[in-house]
């Protein structure tokens, strides 16, 4: 495979940081060993990308092609529509500059990787090579019964995102990439049902992100606990992540265990005051908002808690699962999703998403079974490091990939 010639186009690469910029650079640099690896990213990443490589004394075998739209364009990227009209002509345009190289270059797979969602338009279908799809998502969504807790701009949200949905079986883009993409890597099961279901035999899960080896060899799970049983969450506050249902069941929680305890939110977001309010309607002054914090304080936080809790709505493979179960804290989350990819069901309280009472009920419930029980928690913790392992490395998900780059090529 390493004589093959592969065009990964990455928007988002940039090394040293999480979520899509992390996936750009982390998959560039893995498939680089396995065939000849060109990157198509932007411009504004070369500063970070080459003074990353000059301070650590990293070489690479990466040829980075960098591109951006004119300077004047960049108006566009303020706000968030502004930044998906601003992405939207970087991957046309973008495609069209490699479609110039690769008449003296000759690509043999192009392979379009962030950001990774069906529901945002991108061209990498125009290159004339074989051509892998993803992994993308965009078929995840909040069930509807739970926007009852929404502000009126986080439902219309929702059912924007429900509607846009329904429109891509008549989005001539989004048809021409799942036609012409020679094999699709979908996150979640709910974005291989947006794929119309004469492309399933060409897709097949796979998350975007592996289990972060620097994190497998930590010792910071060894830290002493807080001096109360400690629950954690990580994410941003936003009604999908860290939002009402969250506090729902914390309170909820409280009046079943009826001791001392704290429950620590890091993060940041518009939903804040709305969360601040509940928690004073309500009296859980067990609960603090520590905003954003730095990594390493990240790490410590979760490694000194005693069980990790999530009602995210929509992720793929977020990071800060992987790192909870890295750290080996036991998980409680919804069982939907990217969760529900990472935490095995030996391996965490996964609650399927019923009515929004039920549903914060039996959360409420789960976390009370892993308080109570702390041989249950390390059990627990156990089975999911060795799911993520196993399963869910980055060797693996590179494996898979290269596995697919010979199958197109045949």
């Amino acid at each position: 495979m390493t004589n093959r010639k592969v065009l990964l186009v990455a928007y988002s690469c940039e090394p040293g940081f999480s979520s899509e910029k992390e996936v750009g650079w982390k998959w560039s640099q893995l498939l680089s060993s396995h065939c000849d690896l060109y990157v198509l990213t932007r411009s504004n990443n070369k500063e970070v990308i080459e003074s990353y490589l000059y301070e650590n004394g990293i070489s690479t075998n990466v040829r980075f092609i960098y591109y951006d739209l004119p300077y004047w364009a960049k108006f566009w990227k303020k706000g968030e529509r502004g930044l998906y009209l601003y992405y939207a002509l970087w991957q046309f345009f973008g495609i069209l500059k490699c479609r110039a190289l690769h008449k003296s270059i000759g690509f043999d797979i192009t392979h379009y990787l962030t950001f990774g969602s069906l529901l945002l338009p991108q061209f990498a279908f125009l290159m004339p090579t074989k051509y892998v799809l993803g992994p993308v998502g965009g078929g995840e969504n909040v069930p509807l019964p739970y926007l009852k807790d929404f502000s009126i701009k986080g439902k219309a949200q929702i059912y924007f995102r429900y509607a846009y949905q329904k429109l891509q079986k008549i989005n001539p883009i989004f048809i021409a990439n799942c036609h012409f993409a020679d094999s699709i890597l979908a996150r979640t099961p709910e974005s291989r049902n947006l794929i119309p279901s004469c492309y399933h035999s060409k897709t097949e899960l796979c998350l975007e992100t592996g289990t972060p080896e620097e994190l497998l060899s930590r010792s910071d799970n060894r830290l002493s606990k807080f001096d109360v049983l400690t629950i954690v969450t990580v994410g941003r506050l936003i009604p999908t992540k860290v939002n009402i249902l969250t506090l729902r069941a914390i309170r909820r929680f409280k009046q079943l265990y009826g001791r001392p305890f704290k429950f620590i939110i890091v993060g940041e977001g518009p939903e804040r005051n709305l969360l601040e309010s509940y928690c004073s309607k309500y009296d859980l002054d067990e609960v603090e908002f520590l905003g954003w914090q730095k990594r390493e304080k990240v790490f410590e936080l979760v490694s000194k808690s005693d069980i990790y809790f999530s009602t995210t709505f929509k992720e793929g493979g977020t990071w800060a699962f992987f790192e909870a179960v890295a750290l080996e804290i036991p998980i409680v989350c919804l069982k939907l999703c990217g969760p529900d990819i990472i935490v095995p069901d030996d391996g965490g309280v996964k609650i399927p998403p019923q009515e929004v009472d039920i549903t914060a009920q039996l959360l409420a419930e789960g976390l009370l079974d892993l308080a109570y029980d702390p041989s249950k928690r390390k059990a627990l913790s156990a089975n999911a490091l060795s799911h993520i392992k196993n399963t869910l490395s980055w060797n693996s998900i590179v494996d898979k990939t290269i596995i697919k780059y010979e199958e197109v090529m045949k």
